[in-house]
């Protein structure tokens, strides 16, 4: 199999080569969420619109303090914070072409974007299930708190992995 690739994949580096050199992409240290961002841009998050295709479970509903205290930070992102936020609740730094209502799951069929109350409060991380869409949120003591451990989080790599 690999024979019968390899001179479309030869091809196909040669191109990317020219418009991203290796040299540039070892050197900015991008790694697959990076690369991701840079090719296919930012497209606005909007916020508005994530909100009003969310689904709530594990005791949260829309009007939970958690629940404010996450929205309003996010709403204040900047759009590329933004960005690395959703690819870190859903796998992808993109908006589906007909918005959050179209937000898929693992196997292409609609799935809206979920929180669930995460227990363990001030002591606990939020946990993303890009599969499912859904990110488990901690009840925090305060959106301080919130922010904190979500800046964190964005700061670092939004494509690690959990702990649970």
């Amino acid at each position: 199999m690999l024979d019968a690739i390899s001179a479309p994949l030869a091809s196909f580096l040669r191109g990317f080569y020219e418009v991203l050199p290796l040299a540039c992409l070892s050197a900015a240290a991008f790694d697959a969420g990076d690369l991701e961002l840079a090719i296919a841009g930012l497209d606005d998050v909007d916020v508005d619109d994530w909100r009003a295709h969310c689904e709530f479970s594990g005791g949260y509903d829309a009007d939970a303090p958690a629940v404010a205290a996450f929205w309003a930070f996010v709403a204040d992102l900047p759009p590329e914070k933004k960005a690395k936020l959703l690819q870190f609740v859903t796998g992808t730094s993109r908006v589906p072409a007909g918005g959050f209502a179209k937000l898929q799951g693992r196997d292409g069929v609609d799935k809206a974007f979920e929180l669930r109350r995460r227990p363990g409060g001030d002591a606990a991380f939020p946990v993303a299930h890009t599969c499912f869409n859904r990110l488990d949120l901690p009840e925090y003591s305060s959106s301080d708190v919130l922010q904190r451990i979500f800046l964190a989080l964005l700061d670092g790599d939004v494509l690690g992995f959990s702990d649970d």
